[in-house]
């Protein structure tokens, strides 16, 4: 009888063992899951890549309502949440040249649209002179931010920064 309660225990004990063992492993994997998911600024290297890409393979944009929603999409991408903090700067490049090409297109009739667009124009200016200053970034997110508001009736975001001219 003796026997059996010690061979009783010692199965308790490494059940006990066991279930602790595993109580841990899953508490860890959901710590280490939920610390990377709430992180917004580490994005997987395909999406800083393919955005790149996109921006690198834009053509020019002839509507000013596509031209206001993309690059605002853009720079929520890409600023966002803390990612101002960890620019990639090529990709801040290749949209200031994009963005420069479309408005040497684009010809706004709405005369506080025309200002918007040629301040936005001297921000992603500094930017292609490689003048890398989060500021500016985070400026031009703004503007886009706003015009996609008032020019697009973007309704996700209520908030408006007040940079823009048009209403």
């Amino acid at each position: 009888m003796e026997k059996e309660k010690k061979a009783s225990d010692k199965r308790v004990k490494g059940l006990i063992i066991g279930f602790a063992i595993v109580m841990v492993l899953t508490s860890s994997y959901a710590a280490v899951s939920w610390w990377n998911g709430k992180d917004a600024a580490k994005q997987p290297e395909t999406t800083k890549a393919s955005m790149l890409d996109s921006v690198k393979k834009l053509e020019e944009f002839t509507d000013e309502g596509e031209f206001i929603a993309y690059f605002h999409h853009f720079y929520n991408e890409t600023v966002c949440y803390g990612r101002v903090n960890s620019l990639n700067w090529e990709e801040q490049t290749a949209a200031a040249s994009a963005i420069l090409h479309s408005l040497a297109n684009l010809k706004p009739a709405n005369e506080d649209l025309a200002k918007d667009f040629k301040n936005i124009a001297k921000l992603v200016q500094e930017i292609e002179n490689d003048q890398k200053d989060k500021s500016n970034v985070k400026t031009l997110h703004r503007y886009f931010h706003d015009l996609d508001i008032h020019y697009n009736g973007y309704a996700e975001s209520s908030q408006v920064f007040q940079v823009t001219k048009f209403k």
